[in-house]
């Protein structure tokens, strides 16, 4: 069961990411948050430090609390991510987060295939297996399986780069793209392009690793494109 205030937080988040109440705009006053849920003031000064959090309101001290601009939004937190991929532009987010991939993941791959240990290539190989294993005709509740197992594929990848930073950044995008599973449709062309990728690691191919990450981002880019 939510705690108080993230019933507060959840009816803005939403009201905010659907255009409901526009950049600029003024949220009611603690006080008037409080009444209007029947909460105490206290769990509204709470919900209004958490839409802060998240970037979607921003407070002027003694004036009150106001809508930020969507640049200023914090994507990929889960509550924002969520109500985003529901809201009325998910595609959007979407194309950014794979620009975000192909803007990094491509330099990750190489950068595995020169630093992989051979812990990090079992790892990736199993990750692999576990892609092979999937049967993309299964029910929605194996497809929530398959995404994960391509995620965690990816991750793998991340862990053999050995670049802690780099990891931190991409891991939450991944983690997002497996949330929009439904606005990245299946392709069977996939399985084959992770092969690449993978050989290429295993093979200490930086330069064609990097290739084939590229590839395969570019391929999953125009199929969400023309999807729907």
């Amino acid at each position: 069961m939510p705690r108080n205030y993230e019933t507060i937080v959840a009816r803005y988040v939403g009201r905010i990411v659907d255009g409901e109440l526009s950049p600029g705009a003024r949220l009611p006053r603690e006080q008037d948050l409080a009444l209007e849920f029947g909460l105490s003031r206290g769990v509204a000064r709470e919900a209004i430090r958490a839409l802060q959090e998240r970037g979607l309101i921003y407070v002027k001290h003694g004036r009150g609390q106001y809508v930020c601009k969507p640049d200023a939004w914090r994507v990929l937190n889960p509550d924002v991510l969520a109500a985003m991929l529901t809201g009325p532009d998910p595609r959007t987010l979407v194309k950014e987060l794979f620009e975000c991939r192909m803007v990094s993941e491509v330099d990750a791959a190489g950068l595995a295939a020169r630093r992989a240990t051979a812990q990090d290539r079992e790892r990736l190989a199993d990750r692999f297996a576990a892609l092979v294993r999937r049967d993309p005709k299964e029910r929605p509740s194996a497809a929530a399986a398959a995404n994960a197992a391509e995620r965690e594929f990816h991750e793998a990848i991340l862990v053999a780069a050995h670049n802690r930073p780099l990891a931190q950044t991409l891991r939450p995008v991944l983690a997002a793209l497996e949330l929009a599973g439904d606005l990245v449709p299946p392709r069977p062309a996939a399985l084959g392009e992770r092969r690449k990728i993978l050989a290429a690691i295993v093979e200490r191919d930086a330069a064609a690793a990097s290739a084939a990450m590229a590839s395969h981002l570019r391929a999953l880019q125009r199929s969400t494109k023309h999807a729907g």
